[in-house]
């Protein structure tokens, strides 16, 4: 069997629990480190994002060609919840966005217009990296203000 997903895994910023995806398809499963149950395990519909073409052969054994590419790209933590970084992107509105609660309750979606990677939550900020005009790479904080 090959398994062409990616699985992430990551534990909360309270250490509490352990989060992880399945490595294809829509699916977030909690664990609470504590106890060793199954906190919760949410999904949502999601129309899956088809896997772009093979351009050219690559040496050695022939690998099928995906259908989809994997439903989500990363988790994160972010002010107790779950933000999932989806594997939708649009020219316009950038990358799309999903917040849980840790329960899996549905809280959000949102676009976010920022070119480059998301690697880090901490209390109320973004940080991506992204690649400046020369090349190099910024670490950049984005701030997230609450609309209440």
């Amino acid at each position: 069997m090959v398994n062409w997903g990616r699985a992430v895994t990551i534990i909360s910023h309270d250490g509490r629990f352990c989060i992880w995806t399945d490595p294809e398809e829509y699916m977030v499963t909690v664990l609470d480190i504590d106890t060793g149950e199954i906190a919760s395990k949410f999904t949502r519909p999601y129309p899956r994002v088809k896997a772009p073409k093979r351009t050219t052969d690559r040496p050695g054994p022939k690998i099928p060609e995906r259908k989809y590419v994997s439903d989500i790209n990363y988790i994160y933590t972010f002010q107790g919840n779950i933000l999932v970084w989806t594997s939708t992107f649009d020219d316009k509105r950038g990358m799309l966005f999903d917040l849980f609660d840790k329960k899996g309750t549905y809280l959000d979606s949102f676009w976010l217009n920022v070119r480059g990677t998301l690697i880090a939550t901490y209390k109320n900020s973004l940080f991506f990296r992204e690649y400046n005009e020369e090349g190099t790479v910024d670490v950049v904080k984005y701030q997230v203000e609450d609309k209440k």
